[in-house]
């Protein structure tokens, strides 16, 4: 029940603190969807420490309640500061838990990580929690959450474990309040193929990095979602769902492939990469053959669109996909929409998205090489199954124009960037160039033609985003420094003119790595010496007699 989630997160029952509080910040309200009640919890349903951990305690804050963690690391030998907490929680239909946290000094912890226990296995999540005099919000995605062992699903959680793994040899202290949900409703569902932790755990690494894929990207349009595993895919949860995605289900439960049968019947839509569950084929009309190699690096390197197009498809989409499926078209049900391109600009003859009324189908699995038109890409494939989506992605990418940086919107962001810039023409013109995209968007939303508008929302982002970078100002004394992760340098660049363009650039310091798995760039007495050196010259004194020419660090 959603009603016991906080009381199960932010109450540890025993004696509250006296005298604590008074020095913490006042907890702060909340917009999210808190669960109440917390106070009422009983005695036996309290934070339970880990072998070597602090007892937890609630403390009173203005009325408001929090868990202090005590991370007792000074002296003891563990490696983590532990607690775990039994509580019956449902987390399918939402995109994961938020909750309030503070600590003054996180030096002595190196990361703190949230597990939820379901099943035999867990989800684990790690997050970095900032250093404040005040508090702040932490989110637990469950579409980035790893697997260890094999968990159930996220509808039969049980216990709640909450670690501060050992950074120092130091004690410090944070608090947490306000545990809440957040990222119901919205018309699609990610399903995430979880049940590979039973039979292919190999798996689960590139099922949870594809996934991310297309979250990200449907964020960015401001598409509401929910992820759902497969092992939690009912009809129930599938009521009024008008869309499906499986970004990479290499495996699909019976129960999965029983319940979209029933999802497509009833008139649903469904996106599917790589993998079709056996026994959808005849539903959606699309034959997906044998797995098929790349001939070569860069036989697969980019997506175009076929004549029988589907609206809205970038022209060229970039994505370096090293196998696909071999899936053809059905007669009469389906239809081949883009095909697969070679670096050379030749097509390979091999179908990238096949589009039934009711499924598109893509061969491999959508990556982050080319963000921008992936993000045109997937939104294609969406709209042309369920219009009302498009417009709502249309919709989402224009308000979402000008979030960015310390702004919530165009007006602030305009005025914001206006003020810093005092006039320079190269802001003002980056500018000037948002605000005739973002009207060309209005202008393409209001006829609707969405996927005009996203592109237009998009590129007046851009500018935006390249009137911040201008606008900023140098402070006296900062450090810049530019990561070059080549020994070499930048390609095509002697130092000297590498190290010059930073300088003017405003870098200060540059840190080349010179020193890769027991090979040494530069004449080491310690190291082999790579064979290039000899070639190309010590590196380090390359770099650093450019570095003294021009003022920077290396």
């Amino acid at each position: 029940m959603v009603a016991r989630i906080v009381i199960a997160f932010v109450i540890a029952c025993v004696t509250p603190l006296v005298g604590l509080s008074e020095s913490l910040p006042p907890v702060p309200g909340t917009t999210y969807e808190v669960i109440d009640g917390f106070s009422r919890a009983e005695p036996e349903r309290a934070w339970k420490p880990m072998a070597g951990s602090a007892s937890a305690s609630v403390v009173d804050i203005g009325g408001k309640k929090a868990v202090r963690m005590s991370c007792n690391f000074r002296g003891t030998r563990i490696d983590r500061a532990s607690w775990d907490y039994d509580i019956k929680l449902d987390l399918t239909m939402c995109k994961g838990l938020q909750f309030l946290f503070f600590c003054r000094d996180v030096s002595p912890v190196a990361y703190f990580t949230m597990y939820l226990h379901s099943g035999d296995g867990w989800y684990r999540s790690q997050f970095d929690a900032p250093a404040s005099d005040d508090w702040s919000v932490v989110t637990i995605q469950k579409n980035a959450a790893g697997i260890e062992g094999q968990p159930a699903g996220w509808g039969k959680i049980d216990t709640i474990r909450l670690s501060a793994w050992r950074g120092q040899d130091m004690d410090t202290e944070f608090y947490v309040a306000a545990m809440g949900t957040f990222g119901k409703g919205g018309k699609i569902v990610v399903v995430r193929g979880d049940s590979a932790a039973n039979q292919t755990p190999e798996e689960l690494d590139g099922i949870k990095q594809f996934a991310s894929v297309v979250t990200g990207l449907l964020d960015r349009a401001s598409l509401p979602y929910v992820v759902l595993s497969d092992l939690d895919v009912t009809s129930e949860r599938l009521a009024g769902i008008k869309l499906v995605i499986l970004p990479y289900n290499p495996s699909a439960p019976k129960t999965l492939v029983d319940e979209l049968t029933r999802f497509l019947q009833a008139g649903g839509k469904l996106i599917v990469c790589y993998t079709l569950p056996e026994g959808l084929e005849p539903i959606v009309g699309i034959r997906v053959g044998p797995h098929v190699r790349q001939e070569y690096p860069g036989y697969f390197a980019s997506i175009r669109p076929c004549d029988d197009v589907l609206e809205g498809m970038p022209a060229v989409t970039k994505q370096a996909s090293w196998n696909i499926r071999d899936a053809s078209a059905v007669e009469g049900r389906s239809r081949v929409a883009a095909q697969w391109f070679s670096d050379n600009g030749q097509s390979t003859g091999k179908a990238a998205l096949i589009a039934s009324d009711n499924c598109v189908f893509f061969t491999h699995v959508l990556l982050s090489d080319d963000a921008s038109t992936t993000f045109q890409l997937l939104l294609a494939m969406i709209g042309n199954l369920v219009p009302d989506l498009w417009r709502d992605a249309a919709r989402g990418s224009l308000d979402r124009v000008g979030r960015l940086g310390p702004y919530d919107g165009y007006d602030s962001a305009k005025a914001g960037m206006s003020e810093a810039a005092s006039g320079e023409q190269r802001v003002s013109k980056a500018l000037s160039a948002a605000d005739g995209f973002r009207s060309e968007s209005e202008k393409q939303l209001s006829k609707g033609k969405y996927s005009q508008a996203i592109v237009a929302a998009e590129k007046a982002q851009e500018s935006l985003i390249d009137a911040y970078c201008m606008a900023q100002k140098s402070l006296s004394g900062e450090h810049r420094a530019f990561w070059c992760h080549s020994a070499f340098g930048v390609a095509g660049m002697s130092w000297d003119e590498a190290i010059r363009r930073l300088a003017e650039n405003g870098f200060t310091a540059i840190l080349p790595n010179m020193l890769w798995g027991g090979v040494a760039f530069y004449d080491s007495d310690v190291l082999p010496v790579a064979p290039a050196v000899r070639e190309k010259g010590d590196q380090i004194a390359l770099c650093l007699a450019a570095c003294r020419k021009y003022g920077v660090e290396c």
